[in-house]
């Protein structure tokens, strides 16, 4: 590799290489951090935030299970391109609390009774 490198002009290497790679976490860092990554990678991001907030949360004593890592996997799929989101009751409530609603300027629905309401009062 350093060989091809040389060949080519570049005697930097595989530093220079190694260099840009660790730019680019450091900027996605700094950008899940910021929650800057939610409209460039919106199926990413809200997947990881969500899994973040399971393991942080000091209110939940339950550890997440399979079901609500394939809920996560569909609101991370669906809501940043839809209208209406609708949920189960404790994935809407996280979805809220993580501000997934007004960053994809997505309504998020828990319940039968609130879904109904949302969809008579759309016509």
């Amino acid at each position: 590799m350093g060989k091809w490198h040389l060949d080519r002009k570049f005697p930097e290497g595989i530093a220079i290489c190694l260099k840009d790679v660790q730019a680019v976490q450091s900027a996605a860092i700094r950008g899940f951090a910021d929650r800057t990554l939610g409209p460039l990678l919106p199926g990413l991001s809200i997947q990881t935030e969500l899994y973040a907030l399971y393991e942080t949360d000091s209110h939940s004593a339950k550890p997440q299970t399979t079901n609500d890592w394939f809920d996560a996997c569909h609101a991370a799929v669906a809501l940043p391109y839809c209208d209406l989101f609708l949920t189960e009751r404790g994935l809407a409530h996280r979805l809220r609390r993580l501000k997934a609603d007004i960053q994809y300027r997505c309504q998020v629905v828990g319940t039968i009774e609130e879904a109904l309401a949302r969809l008579s009062s759309a016509h």
